[in-house]
């Protein structure tokens, strides 16, 4: 897994992966899973993505701070 790069907006090293779950219409059986990258420091995030890699790309590819 490749290493998050710094926030492309406020340069924070506070980057994290997050994970939303979408459930099947009882609540009790997870359907699938969507991944994003999220700054803690501002809160910039990317959209949700089918796998984890397909979001540290997206995060990685941004324009470098500074």
């Amino acid at each position: 897994m490749q290493e998050l790069k710094l926030c492309p907006f406020c340069g924070s090293e506070q980057i994290d992966n997050d994970v939303a779950v979408q459930y099947d219409e009882s609540g009790l059986s997870v359907v699938r899973y969507f991944y994003s990258c999220v700054c803690g420091a501002c809160g910039c995030r990317t959209t949700l993505f089918n796998q984890k890699q397909n979001a540290v790309d997206a995060w990685n590819r941004r324009t470098a701070h500074g």
